[in-house]
């Protein structure tokens, strides 16, 4: 095994540590390709973009862009990273389940924003404009990062085959953990 490959490996091992999910996507990235798969540990930092600036609002965007995706280990990870950025859990929850209701109107906004964008529907536009009306121009250029980066890592694993059965994404359990 390669120095590159070796590393790779590393910190591949690293990730799922951190993220308690399974990252086989990656291995075969790694086993195949380890031009690739330094390529996508570059694009990750840009997948994490902003994610300070406004943490509730690009939450919101990159939950319902990953629901749109996703309904099992990268859905728990956008939660998990969510709740660890300090986004309240009742809003992580309500999104997670879809409950669109039960969000507050700006964040419920960044919610719609998030599954029109990623489902590619022409609502989209409206709803950005009335975004905007409300958010920096810095955080909805975050919120359109953060829509598009979330749809990468489920796309990329359902791709390589390592799609998983649905599963109920744990919330509380983050936040009972103090994290």
């Amino acid at each position: 095994m390669s120095i590159r490959r070796f590393i790779a490996a590393a910190l591949i091992r690293a990730v799922e540590r951190k993220a308690g999910q399974s990252m086989d996507y990656l291995r075969d990235i790694n086993a195949v390709t380890p031009g690739g798969i330094w390529k996508f540990f570059m694009f990750v930092p840009f997948a994490a973009h902003g994610a300070k600036a406004d943490a509730e609002m690009l939450a919101m965007g990159r939950i319902a862009a990953c629901r749109n995706e996703d309904c099992g280990p990268c859905l728990q990870i956008v939660v998990d990273t969510a709740i660890e950025a300090g986004v309240d859990p009742t809003l992580v929850q309500a999104a997670a389940n879809g409950a669109v209701n039960e969000l507050p109107e700006l964040p419920r906004l960044a919610f719609e924003f998030g599954r029109a964008v990623a489902s590619a529907t022409h609502e989209s536009e409206g709803i950005r404009l009335k975004l905007s009306q409300q958010l920096s121009k810095e955080t909805m250029t975050n919120l359109a990062i953060s829509i598009a980066t979330a749809r990468v890592f489920p796309s990329l694993k359902r791709g390589l085959g390592h799609n998983r059965t649905c599963k109920t994404v744990q919330i509380m359990d983050m936040v009972a953990k103090g994290t």
